[in-house]
């Protein structure tokens, strides 16, 4: 049961003053669609996020950005990494997601390290609800999910947010799993919010199999919401994370 009925991202209406720019768009669409398809991943760049005209987009990057430094050491195992967490469940009346707290769950055979766990992480931050960029954000990866058809959008639908900061210090920081695995989630999605300039690692790995001995692509995303999305067809992991000297300056890596 909801503790508290808390309903996100319902329909959106159609803007159509702007023909252009959504003709560009739904053609890009198809185009990630299609590769994902192919695939089993996609890498999607900022701009396909957000156009340049996006308004006060820097104030809602930095609103965001703050909302990575309170986030709280993560319990369950080590790797210098800091998380939230927040979950919904898909409303078919309403057709928007409700929120639910509830354990954070995956399945030993997808997660060898903290599978099997079920972790409890303090919920996201809710000044980011009424963020223009982070709710453009999901939106988008909904109307994706959507289009690629690859999950059914009834009541057993959970969609779940995490945002994590890697903040490597005299020891690394890394993911967990730390190499390659497939998630428990039908469609996974990252998207980068900050890296310092500092840092080291952090790459998406894509493979075809768990050995590593056929890796198909490495990929590095660079700028705020540079994005990468895969399904259960494919392996994938983020190399660990270093400082690229001694310092002990407040190196960190972002995403959700």
């Amino acid at each position: 049961m909801a503790l508290t009925r808390k309903t996100y991202w319902g329909p959106l209406n159609s803007n159509n003053n702007n023909n252009n720019d959504e003709q560009k768009l739904d053609s890009t669409v198809h185009e990630k669609t299609s590769f994902m398809k192919e695939n089993g991943y996609v890498f999607l760049p900022q701009k396909f996020f957000y156009p340049p005209s996006f308004n006060n987009f820097q104030s809602h990057l930095d609103e965001i950005k703050s909302t990575f430094v309170n986030l709280k050491p993560d319990p369950y195992s080590s790797g210098n990494r800091y998380r939230a967490c927040s979950d919904y469940f898909y409303n078919p009346e309403t057709s928007s997601f409700d929120f639910y707290k509830i354990p954070l769950y995956q399945r030993p055979q997808f997660n060898a390290v903290d599978g099997g766990k079920a972790r409890f992480y303090d919920c996201i931050d809710e000044k980011l609800y009424n963020n223009s960029a982070f709710n453009t954000l999901l939106n988008k990866d909904i109307d994706l999910v959507k289009r690629l058809e690859m999950v059914k959008f009834d009541k057993s639908l959970l969609l779940e947010i995490l945002q994590v900061r890697y903040s490597p210090g005299i020891l690394p920081s890394y993911s967990t799993p730390s190499w390659l695995h497939i998630d428990d989630e039908d469609v996974t999605i990252v998207h980068l919010i900050h890296v310092d300039e500092n840092i080291i690692g952090g790459d998406t790995v894509i493979s075809e199999d768990i050995t590593g001995k056929n890796i198909t692509k490495v990929m590095r995303l660079s700028k705020p919401f540079d994005t990468y999305m895969t399904n259960q067809t494919k392996f994938h992991a983020v190399t660990p994370m270093a400082k690229i000297d001694d310092t002990e300056n407040d190196n960190e890596f972002s995403k959700c």
